[in-house]
């Protein structure tokens, strides 16, 4: 009795195995998790919409750089761009399976290099030295003249 009881489970599970293996993703390893082509299937439906998104690359990497500690830290993302980039193009051929998913991560690369490089550099030329910590002290001026703003329910002071 018991044997039988066994032999019936055994092969109801036997099966339920041999029902999922009949289904189209269960037999190819490669498309239970292909990001790669879901990603080019995005890019590729997408046409000239992707432009917009180097300007969004370019404003990470100005973000990056404000976030960012210091010149190894900023150094460093320049560096990770430069090999993610470089990366892509070595791995992912032109011709080959993957063309806009291989420019996507170049642009974006550079983009964010970009970014980075342009506020750096600005602020080297142009910026200040930073205020080292916070400070409160005593401000005096005078006030030249009161300009009323009734449209925006204000006065200003000049």
């Amino acid at each position: 009795m018991a044997g039988e009881a066994e032999s019936a489970a055994t092969a109801a599970s036997m099966t339920g195995i041999a029902a999922a293996l009949q289904q189209g993703p269960w037999r190819k390893l490669g498309g239970l998790s292909s990001i790669l082509e879901r990603c080019e299937s995005f890019l590729a439906r997408q046409g000239f919409e992707r432009a917009p998104w180097v300007a969004v690359g370019f404003g990470i990497g100005i973000a990056a750089w404000f976030q960012l500690a210091g010149p190894w830290q900023w150094l460093a993302l320049l560096a990770g761009c430069a090999g993610a980039g470089l990366a892509a193009l070595a791995l992912l051929r032109a011709e080959g399976r993957f063309p806009f998913a291989r420019q996507a991560l170049v642009v974006m690369a550079l983009a964010l290099a970009a970014g980075c490089a342009t506020v750096w550099a600005k602020s080297a030329l142009i910026g200040t030295e930073p205020i080292a910590r916070a400070s409160a002290g005593v401000l005096t001026g005078r006030i030249l003249a009161r300009e009323e703003q009734p449209a925006q329910d204000r006065a200003r002071l000049v």
